[in-house]
């Protein structure tokens, strides 16, 4: 009795602790992480930065200058210490002004830091 106790107690904790899941194959491995990622970054002047995610992101300006924001084609002004969200749009900031912005982004998994689409 002791041995089928340790025996069950041994594959209890082996599932417990291998990631896996279920689909039509059977029991596989699921290694995908959800996690958001937080992006930093000091726009230089006169530049363009773009953010996609493929879930919730939320763009942020911790100033000192106001920056330009594209969401699908319509602008808008993102003064500091304002921000702003969307769900699976890609955003751009444009910084017109002669000073670095302070510009970060929190997004859900898949976000990347892509390159700009040409607004200007």
């Amino acid at each position: 009795m002791l041995r089928t106790m340790k025996a069950r107690m041994a594959l209890t904790l082996a599932v417990a602790l291998a990631p896996a899941g279920f689909s039509v194959q059977g029991l596989v491995e699921n290694d995908a992480m959800a996690n958001a990622t937080y992006r930093p970054g000091l726009m230089a002047p006169h530049s363009t930065r773009a953010y996609s995610s493929a879930g919730e992101l939320r763009v942020c300006n911790d100033g000192p200058v106001a920056v330009r924001l594209y969401v699908n084609d319509s602008d808008s002004l993102l003064e500091p210490g304002r921000c702003n969200q969307s769900w699976g749009h890609i955003m751009t900031v444009v910084n017109d002004s002669n000073v670095p912005a302070n510009v970060w982004a929190y997004g859900s998994l898949g976000g990347r830091i892509g390159s700009a689409s040409g607004h200007k």
